[in-house]
């Protein structure tokens, strides 16, 4: 078996008895005579050296000696033989394999720096590690401990790059180029301050406000760092900081959830910072930044865009290697919108929980701005806001306000001017007693017969004075909408309901008159409007008593409602109704009210508002031709019922069965669910709310 040696070892042989022999006369004896030893390397073929010794007897007559030739830098090691010639006759006498003692090692950073005092290690199987160190030219000549390959690596956290040849062909001639490689840590977004809030359902995922602003300006140092905003400017550093360094890597992969299908922003990694080696597959983006002076700390930047939909995630992890396993965390998009309520010192608010607890399923926190809220005076409010109970309700003693398309611009302007200059969106909930659009007015004439011989005279029993010649009218049959109202007050500036009523003699002498305040007397008949009486004063009556055709002319202020909730035209006001109703019931509202304010329920014309989503409206979308007033969501209906244009939402068959925040009509059906159902959700999800009321 061969045996092995270092270069510049001593090997000695030995030849004893027998192991030299020669033949004489047929016979083979010891042998007695010089003998040339040969040294030699197998390959390539290269005689070392050579001596000559005396054998006697077939024994050298003293041990051979010599030192192993020194391992040339260019060979890892070579194969020695050691031969003996006599008498023609060659033994081969020794094979060995010849190691080298020492190696030469510089050491060099990316930017072909010496590192002096340099620790690093040479490894050697079956021999402990050696620990060695580079002087100050980062330079190290290592003794090897065993005979045999050896490897070098950098000791610590630090990562070989590569291992080249000082000098092309000398293998003992190291030049290894190194890189540190540290533990890597965030240093913002900092996860662990209390601004970061759980989600619940999606741990361990911290909230991130995407459509508020953030203190930083985007795409600033910070931005994004306080949960606020939807690109966020990621810092990372050594663990601990002390070890980072100028040009030192920090690896990161980030992976989008990209849970909803909205596709503008995309989520993604911004060019906002030099990012190396980027690399997009699918969902995931990975790269490295290197760390830069900023004080005592060096640190790296990349920027992510976590795009505008609710309920995307983005998890982001980072490592001094490309195997990313030092740190991570994940968000997850949120919405914030705020609440002001505004309303009369009469009125409680409800409680927001209910809906508080809706809008989460969707990804939006709704917060209620306490401090923001208003609590109007009486005589603070427009003139005939603020009526007499009995007017609205032909009974009671309270004050009740009327909120409607007539005096909404008032209400709409209590809203905070902070939110605008803030940026912060808002829902603006007004809180009334009846929801009513007053300012409109109905005209009409009716003519009356007389009494006389083969004709009945048209009378009417008016409300506490008997049966009398005159008329009735109802507020839904005379404004030609099944929701008018006539009150006896005007309730867009509190004057008298009645414009004007007067009457007119046909033919004869034309007398004529008004019709006073005494003739005209309003009943309360929810179900049709409310009815009007109006009765001929004295000098018609006696006119149309013998017989004569009156004429009644009237003008009467009429408003329509009563809705349990409003979004207001362009500037988006939740109006809420408060009379009779359930703190849930109103949540519901609230909510169905935010959700026309947010694009709900998607319709065709505002598409643009949900890219990379399935154009809008949805399967079970309807609008005023088939009941209530907007855009609305009929969820629960079967094809057949749906398919069926004529078939109105309004109907009992659909009011049980609709489930849907967005269906139109407050029921108790769709106020026990108090969701959006699965057809309306990633619209709303989709949704980017920037702003809410105006």
């Amino acid at each position: 078996m061969p045996e092995s040696y270092f270069e510049d070892a001593d090997i000695t042989i030995d030849a004893s008895g027998e192991s030299m022999k020669a033949k004489k006369f047929l016979r083979t004896t010891p042998y007695t005579g010089p003998v040339t030893i040969t040294v030699s390397k197998v390959e390539p073929s290269k005689v070392l050296t050579t001596k000559t010794v005396n054998a006697t007897k077939g024994k050298f007559d003293a041990p051979v000696t010599f030192k192993a030739p020194a391992v040339e830098k260019t060979e890892e090691f070579y194969e020695l033989q050691v031969k003996a010639t006599y008498k023609k006759v060659t033994k081969l006498l020794l094979t060995a394999t010849i190691w080298p003692k020492t190696t030469q090692v510089l050491f060099l950073d990316q930017g072909k720096q010496p590192q002096k005092a340099f620790a690093f290690l040479v490894k050697q199987k079956g021999e402990p590690d050696q620990n060695l160190a580079t002087d100050d030219k980062g330079k190290c000549t290592a003794t090897l401990m065993s005979r045999g390959p050896y490897s070098i690596a950098p000791a610590g956290k630090f990562k070989l790059l590569e291992d080249k040849q000082a000098t092309a062909g000398q293998y003992r001639d190291h030049q290894i180029t190194i890189e540190t490689v540290i533990t890597a840590k965030f240093l913002a977004p900092d996860i662990s301050q209390d601004i970061y809030i759980d989600d619940p359902d999606a741990a361990p995922a911290k909230k991130q406000w995407i459509n508020l602003p953030s203190k930083e300006e985007e795409h600033e140092i910070n931005s994004g760092c306080d949960a606020k905003g939807n690109c966020i400017v990621f810092a990372v550093t050594a663990d601990p900081p002390e070890d980072g360094q100028p040009g030192d890597k920090v690896y990161f992969e980030i992976n989008f959830g990209k849970e909803s299908k909205r596709n503008t922003p995309p989520p993604k990694l911004t060019d906002t910072f030099p990012v190396h080696e980027k690399k997009t597959v699918e969902k995931k983006t990975t790269g490295w930044v290197a760390l830069a002076p900023l004080g005592d700390v060096a640190t790296g930047y990349f920027e992510v865009d976590l795009g505008m939909a609710g309920g995307d995630t983005c998890e982001v992890k980072i490592g001094g290697t490309p195997a990313v396993a030092d740190s991570k965390l994940k968000l997850i998009n949120w919405r914030k919108i705020y609440a002001q309520i505004t309303k009369t010192a009469e009125i409680t608010a409800p409680g927001l929980a209910s809906a508080i607890e809706c809008l989460k399923k969707t990804c939006i926190d709704l917060e209620e701005s306490v401090a923001d809220n208003v609590n109007l005076t009486s005589s603070a409010v427009p003139g005939g806001a603020i009526v007499d109970e009995a007017v609205i309700t032909g009974s009671g003693s309270g004050k009740l306000l009327i909120v409607g398309t007539h005096n909404k611009s008032w209400f709409e302007d209590q809203l905070k001017a902070r939110f605008a200059s803030e940026k912060l969106p808002v829902a603006h909930i007004i809180f009334c007693h009846y929801q009513l659009d007053a300012g409109n007015t109905a005209e009409g004439s009716a003519n009356l017969k007389g009494k006389k011989n083969g004709q009945t005279q048209d009378t009417i029993a008016f409300p506490g004075g008997g049966t009398a010649p005159g008329l009735s009218i109802t507020g839904a049959a005379t404004t030609g909408n099944s929701d008018g109202f006539y009150f006896t007050k005007d309730l867009s500036d509190g004057s008298d309901a009645v414009k004007y009523c007067r009457w007119k003699e046909v033919g004869g002498t034309n007398a004529s008159g008004d019709i006073d305040a005494a003739d005209y007397k309003l009943e309360y008949k929810k179900s049709v409007g409310n009815e009007l009486f109006i009765r001929l004063p004295a000098a018609a009556k006696l006119l149309s008593d013998g017989g004569a055709t009156i004429t009644v002319e009237y003008k009467v202020a009429w408003a329509e409602g009563n809705n349990l909730g409003w979004c207001t035209r362009d500037r988006r006001h939740n109006v809420i109704a408060t009379v009779g109703r359930t703190a849930k019931q109103m949540c519901g509202t609230i909510v169905h009210e935010i959700g026309h304010a947010i694009g709900q329920s998607a319709r065709d014309a505002n598409k643009g508002d949900f890219p990379g989503l399935p154009a809008p409206p949805h399967a079970r979308w309807y609008t005023n031709s088939r009941g209530h007033s907007g855009n609305h969501c009929a969820d629960g209906v079967s094809d057949t019922y749906y398919n069926n244009q004529s078939n109105k939402m309004t109907a009992s068959a659909a009011t049980s069965v609709c489930t849907c925040i967005m269906f139109g009509s407050g029921t108790d059906k769709r106020n026990e669910t108090l969701a959006f159902c699965a057809k309306c959700l990633p619209y709303v999800k989709a949704y980017k709310i920037t702003t809410v009321s105006t």
